[in-house]
């Protein structure tokens, strides 16, 4: 059994490519016992583009496909760089990793 690192339930959505930089939504996983943390935000010049930074860890039973996206509340995140999973004595015990979310 995974045990719980958190409250919060997220939606895993994956992105299926069907064009050089477009993507359709494929399968939804509902992955609970996830935390899902604020981490900041950055404003572009002239009010541009807003990016905030959010960092999750999740059980280690969620992939580490950094084409995923991640829906928590009422925000789509993108995974920023890769997920990572983190071991104990060899065995896997949680996945982390930074996500962004863009506003224009």
């Amino acid at each position: 059994m995974t045990e719980a690192l958190g409250d919060d339930t997220i939606t895993l959505v994956e992105r299926i490519r069907v064009k050089h930089g477009q993507y359709i939504d494929g399968a939804k996983t509902v992955l609970e016992g996830c935390s899902v943390q604020p981490g900041g935000s950055a404003e572009g010049d002239q009010g541009l583009t807003t990016s905030s930074v959010w960092t999750l860890y999740c059980p280690h039973i969620i992939p580490e496909d950094t084409e995923n996206m991640i829906k928590f509340r009422d925000h789509e995140l993108q995974v920023d760089g890769k997920l990572q999973t983190w071991y104990e004595a060899g065995a896997p015990m949680y996945v982390t990793g930074t996500l962004k979310e863009w506003e224009a």
